[in-house]
């Protein structure tokens, strides 16, 4: 016959066993801009291929900004890769109501106005959340929750080749804003405060280099393997 503690204990660990099986499964990606990290969200969320992965970008998560703030946005002078400038306490307590399969009001920011949208998206509870962002794994309040963290790696070469691209291609701006911007802020936030995010992968942390020719799609399936594996032994179907 098992004494009183002996049961008390198989209770907790029966109760332990059942919230870890039952808990949306969060992948947190991180990685310096151009890196890759977006697309390698995206890659995952198609892999996958279920209407229960929802990608939560920390683009949703900048703060509002003041007037003198908006004076420095507009000549350029504001730096966005700063963990300052964004308002991580409501992503972090956004994303405990997600884990606990809660349905949430996402935030939406708005890069034209520099403020928040009046309007927020519900989202219902969902079996696995992407949290994807430059500052992403900086948090170790969201570190501490991720079941799984990835942070993609590419050079500053490579990173600022693609930023050059895209800020044209997508942004309408010139090289010299784009370098210029790359030099003064984009750079040193990625050394003082993205780059060492690398070192919070852990046990449960992939880090994926994502330079010139080569492929996220390797890894990107494997990981999907993964996440089928542990969500059907929480007994999710996907």
């Amino acid at each position: 016959m098992q004494s009183s503690a002996a049961v008390a204990d198989a209770a907790i660990a029966a109760t332990t066993v059942t919230a870890a099986k039952s808990g949306p499964f969060l992948i947190v990606v991180c990685g310096g801009s151009a890196s890759g990290k977006t697309m390698f969200a995206h890659l995952l969320k198609t892999r996958l291929n279920s209407e229960r992965v929802f990608i939560l970008s920390m683009d949703h998560f900048y703060r509002n900004f003041t007037e003198e703030e908006k004076k420095e946005i507009l000549k350029e002078e504001f730096n966005f890769d700063s963990p300052d400038a964004l308002d991580i306490d409501c992503a972090h307590d956004l994303i405990v109501k997600m884990k606990s399969g809660e349905a949430v009001n996402v935030p939406s920011y708005s890069f034209t106005k520099h403020a928040r949208e009046a309007h927020t998206t519900l989202v219902p509870s969902m079996d696995i959340i992407i949290f994807e962002g430059i500052l992403s794994l900086h948090d170790d309040r969201i570190v501490d929750m991720a079941d799984k963290k990835v942070f993609v790696s590419a050079d500053e070469d490579t990173r600022l080749n693609r930023r050059l691209t895209r800020d044209a291609r997508e942004r309408g701006r010139t090289e010299e804003s784009t370098r210029a911007q790359h030099e003064k802020f984009v750079e040193p936030a990625y050394r003082a405060y993205i780059a060492p995010c690398a070192n919070k992968l852990g046990t449960n942390g992939l880090l994926v280099e994502n330079n010139e020719g080569q492929n996220l799609e390797p890894h990107v399936e494997s990981l999907a393997k993964e996440i089928r594996e542990e969500m059907k032994w929480r007994g999710v179907s996907l």
